[in-house]
């Protein structure tokens, strides 16, 4: 992870819990948080949640146990609003979800029905033709409507289980259609991501 925001322009830091509470480290003096576990805390800046990293009130949504094995999948990115996923709207992209944890889960039906109906949900795992799906082996842990990650409502946080870090190079690729033109030594369609939380920490 700590790469992929190191080749977007970031000067990442590793901060440890030890860190935080003895007080070398403030949180303070960052403009963005990479979340890689069950760390939550209140920032100005874009955050991406990673590996259960916004678990919180347990009315939420949260990412639980996939329902299938599998460890490359397809997303469509939604013409929405969310910051990081500037430029790639409309895309179909592969990438890798080398997780045990990642089907989306609302135990509050309003919550729900909320995310779905701001637009919360910016990419949706989708069959060979790019419909969003909750069908195996499309949707590889059962996400309903085929949720992968679900944004804040101010779009500035991010909270996803499919590993965008994996494949910011294309070489790490999982697949891509022949007919790209693409440097297979250079950066993949997911490094925007990582750009674009930087422009806005800029």
């Amino acid at each position: 992870m700590a790469t992929a925001f190191h080749a977007a322009g970031f000067e990442p830091r590793d901060i440890t819990m030890p860190d935080l509470l003895s007080g070398t480290i403030s949180l303070q003096t960052f403009r963005g948080l990479c979340l890689l576990e069950v760390l939550v805390m209140l920032m100005p800046g874009p955050r991406v949640g990673g590996i259960k990293g916004v678990n919180g009130d347990p009315s939420q949504p949260r990412f639980i146990h996939n329902e299938f094995g599998r460890f490359e999948c397809r997303v469509r990115v939604e013409k929405w609003h969310a910051i990081m996923l500037k430029g790639i709207e409309g895309s179909k992209l592969a990438l890798w979800a080398a997780h045990g944890e990642g089907k989306a889960y609302f135990p509050d039906g309003g919550v729900w029905s909320s995310v779905l109906n701001s637009k919360l949900a910016p990419v949706k795992y989708c069959d060979d033709g790019g419909i969003p799906t909750d069908v195996y082996s499309f949707n590889l842990n059962g996400s309903p409507v085929g949720v992968a990650p679900i944004c804040s409502p101010d779009w500035r946080h991010l909270a996803m289980m499919p590993n965008l870090e994996h494949c910011f190079l294309m070489w790490q690729f999982p697949w891509y259609p022949k007919h790209w033109s693409m440097y297979k030594k250079g950066p993949s369609p997911w490094l925007q991501m990582f750009q674009n939380a930087r422009e806005w920490c800029s």
